[in-house]
């Protein structure tokens, strides 16, 4: 509980020296005093305008290096360090020839007069007594969160100057990213993880890396809400680059506005009948409609819908069965279609259908995934349905997702998408970066980014950055033991060694052949036919 309440203060600590070193002279500071709650960080102060309020000066923190070629940022970092092992630890760190950290103007120094130059100013600083990997040991006998001594390690480590990487800090802005998390997620990142039972691998279902896109999807959905008509967004990139979840905000903000919202996926492998996907996800409305609506809307709807659709409603019930509770006068009556073009046929139905529950039920959002794998009268539905719920129908909103790179295989596709990307907006998601993936790795393994990026870096150029294959992956490689869960200090730990020597299409075909046993046998005629390097 107490470190938690010391993290504000460190984080608003390090806020402030980011802010103070983008001012050369550090004249001026838009941040009050009263904003800054440490009582072991040591201010100059001013009188604002001759009144009672301060305003920050200079800014003095605690200088113990010797180095004098570390250069400012570095002796900044390791200051700090100093700084927040009091904060933390509620301890003084000793130095040679002094009982503890002494606040007299000798042994500090004001971030504007540090210089690389100033060697004068690096030689009146006291050492650190305890230094190099015995800090390690001082930090673990303070009882902090594994974290928090992490942190520390990573600011005292600046004292060498050499160190960079995962070894030590190289800004500021590296620091709060650490802090922040561990504010914002104590559970993950700064809480020990618990060795009995064995943890499994945490996986924290977020979007990463997507605020652009999250956020033109968001002003697509409002637009849509604001002005009452249809619209929507069509999501395109490769396999696993967060599509679906991308979409699956647009469920949310439904659910915000109190909306319907319904999804399918086309199955590349399902052998079904032509229009069935959408058919199904029609007729799911319809039953939505029916359990909502009152007696009055049920009527109104039953009366449209007779007007609208004439005697082609026993034709579009044959797809729709719910269709038959909402029309029951197409109960019974002969399924014929006179119109000599059947798809522009299903297609004005299907609009009509959509264009009457639309003027008396709540905003529909209708999501469906995969569509470089729907059959063709799927696609010209959609680029039909896309095309005149933006001219007549209010209130839908069409979220649809494929795969760029196979969109080639489908011809009707290619011939649909120009239509379909007028009537709504693209969206296109990249393959995640590095930085993408560490992010996530760090999310998993509940680390510091600044700790897994070595690692990520090697699971990027692995898996090209599939989200997907990395949690499994990660898992695959726990019950390995190339990842696992330290017992002395509880954390996860990884032999990266290992895991370069890793091939990761064997390591997947393994764990796929424990699901799927018939897999097992084509495992071992590769293994004895191929090196493993050559797949």
């Amino acid at each position: 509980d107490y470190v938690i309440s010391a993290l504000p203060i460190a984080l608003k600590l390090t806020e402030f020296i980011i802010e103070a070193e983008r001012y050369e002279q550090f004249q001026q500071n838009p941040i009050s005093l009263s904003s800054i709650a440490g009582g072991n960080v040591f201010l100059r102060t001013k009188g604002l305008n001759g009144g009672s309020d301060d305003e920050i000066e200079y800014v003095w923190i605690m200088s113990c290096v010797g180095d004098t070629n570390i250069g400012p940022t570095k002796l900044r970092l390791f200051s700090m360090g100093m700084v927040m092992y009091e904060l933390f630890s509620t301890e003084e760190p000793l130095l040679e020839g002094m009982s503890t950290l002494d606040s007299s103007s000798n042994n500090m120094v004001s971030m504007s007069s540090i210089d690389d130059n100033q060697s004068d100013i690096y030689q009146q600083r006291k050492r650190p007594m305890i230094c190099g990997d015995s800090w390690a040991t001082k930090l673990e006998s303070t009882g902090m969160p594994l974290p928090v001594q992490d942190l520390l390690q990573k600011l005292i480590a600046c004292e060498m100057g050499g160190y960079s990487g995962e070894d030590a800090y190289n800004s500021f802005d590296e620091l709060r990213s650490d802090l922040q998390l561990m504010l914002d997620n104590p559970t993950r990142f700064l809480i020990n993880i618990h060795t009995s039972p064995l943890p499994s691998l945490m996986v924290c279902d977020e979007i990463y890396e997507r605020c652009e896109e999250i956020s033109n999807l968001e002003e697509l959905y409002q637009k849509h809400i604001d002005a009452n008509t249809s619209g929507g967004a069509i999501i395109s990139g490769g396999a696993c680059v967060e599509k679906s979840k991308l979409a699956n905000h647009a469920k949310d903000l439904t659910q915000k506005h109190q909306g319907c919202f319904l999804s399918a996926t086309f199955d590349q492998n399902q052998d079904v009948k032509p229009l069935s996907i959408i058919g199904t996800l029609l007729d799911s409305l319809c039953e939505l409609f029916l359990q909502d609506a009152t007696q009055s809307k049920l009527k109104s709807v039953e009366n449209a819908l007779e007007t609208s659709l004439g005697s082609q409603a026993s034709f579009l019930s044959s797809v729709l069965p719910s269709l038959t509770r909402l029309v029951p006068s197409c109960v019974g009556s002969a399924i014929s279609s006179n119109c000599v073009d059947s798809a522009v046929s299903m297609g004005y139905l299907f609009g009509e259908l959509l264009r009457v529950i639309s003027l008396h039920f709540r905003p529909i959002s209708l999501f469906l995934d995969d569509i470089q794998f729907a059959e063709p009268a799927s696609l010209l539905l959609l680029e039909y349905l896309t095309k005149r719920a933006r001219e007549s129908v209010p209130s839908i909103f069409f979220i649809l997702c494929y795969r760029d790179n196979e969109a080639h295989k489908s011809g009707q596709l290619i011939a649909t998408l120009p239509s379909m990307k007028a009537s709504l907006e693209e969206i296109k998601l990249e393959e995640p970066t590095i930085d993408t993936v560490n992010k996530l790795v760090s999310n998993i393994l509940c680390l510091s980014p600044q700790n897994t990026h070595q690692l990520s870096s090697e699971l990027h150029y692995k898996n090209k950055g599939n989200p997907l294959f990395l949690v499994q992956l990660n898992e695959s490689l726990r019950e390995h033991g190339c990842i696992y869960d330290n017992i002395r200090n509880p954390r996860w730990a990884w032999d990266l060694n290992k895991i370069l020597d890793l091939n990761p299409v064997f390591l997947f075909l393994f764990e796929s052949s424990e699901l799927y046993p018939e897999i097992e046998t084509r495992i071992k005629v590769l293994v004895l036919t191929q090196n493993s390097n050559s797949i």
